[in-house]
């Protein structure tokens, strides 16, 4: 069955980190339910928009960024490398936040990293989790191992995990010392990288659990969870602030909001299933 998350679209990857970035710098309230990143096909006007963000997160002068895909084209014979540029319109009543909102998302994307790190680094460590309707139950499974090599740890599962690569997995109630405190380096929700085995998985920790456990009887069990694959690899991103800002400020629309324009381009390719009906 063909699924169409599977041919990859690079905007909400984008924009869930950019949004991480902001709430780093507390632009954006980590406790911000609704995300302040509005598709441009949405027929709205921006100020009832604006105001009801303001009902909506409970928060005075949010940001609200509204974004659109550009274009898009291969910048090289080689087929599955892609580039395109999204356009970031940014909002608030707040012209500081505003700046910092625009300093935040420069320096986040404006690197030249030919392997885009951070932002590939930030997704595969934070699954995007979905909700099909109706949910999909999965079981949950028993741990009877656990091992950490690096930043990659091992889970050994006492009957069939059921896993693929690139599943989504919870992982509670591992522990470790004495007395027994959960075990940071393996609980969490992760994409399994490897499946060795029918009882095995692996999946990559963020740098700061780096380390090595040993082979290890453990406790504490597995699920499954419905996620959107993770198949963008991005490559070099790139930021250009738009002359036309002072434009966009004059419409009737925006009179009572600052406003400002940002571009960002950036490379990448799509990973997928050599039976995929897209290459």
């Amino acid at each position: 069955m063909s699924i169409l998350t599977d041919t990859g679209f690079p905007p909400t990857f984008l924009n869930r980190y950019i949004v991480s970035e902001l709430k780093h710098y507390e632009l954006i309230a980590e406790s911000e339910g609704l995300v302040p990143m509005v598709p441009a096909i949405m027929p709205t006007n921006i100020e009832d928009l604006y105001n009801d963000s303001i009902q909506i997160r409970q928060t005075e002068s949010p940001l609200l960024i509204v974004y659109d895909r550009l274009m898009r084209f291969r910048p090289t014979p080689f087929y599955s490398h892609k580039r395109e540029q999204l356009i970031y319109f940014i909002y608030s009543s707040d012209a500081g936040k505003l700046i910092d909102a625009i300093r935040v998302i420069s320096n986040a994307l404006d690197r030249e990293d030919a392997s885009a790190q951070d932002i590939n680094s930030y997704n595969f460590l934070n699954p995007l989790l979905k909700v099909s309707s109706p949910p999909i139950t999965f079981s949950a499974k028993n741990i009877s191992n656990k091992a950490l090599t690096g930043t990659f740890a091992t889970i050994t599962t006492s009957t069939a995990h059921g896993l693929l690569e690139g599943d989504a997995v919870e992982i509670t109630g591992v522990m470790t010392g004495s007395p027994a405190t959960l075990d940071a380096r393996f609980n969490g929700i992760q994409y399994v990288t490897d499946v060795p085995s029918a009882t095995t998985f692996k999946f990559k920790k963020d740098s700061a659990y780096v380390g090595n456990v040993a082979s290890t009887a453990a406790s504490g069990s597995i699920l499954k969870k419905e996620s959107t694959p993770f198949n963008i690899a991005f490559h070099s991103t790139r930021v250009y602030q738009a002359d036309e800002s002072r434009d966009v400020a004059e419409l009737a629309s925006a009179r009572t909001l600052f406003v400002n324009k940002l571009i960002v381009e950036y490379d990448y390719h799509v990973s997928v299933d050599s039976d995929s009906r897209y290459t």
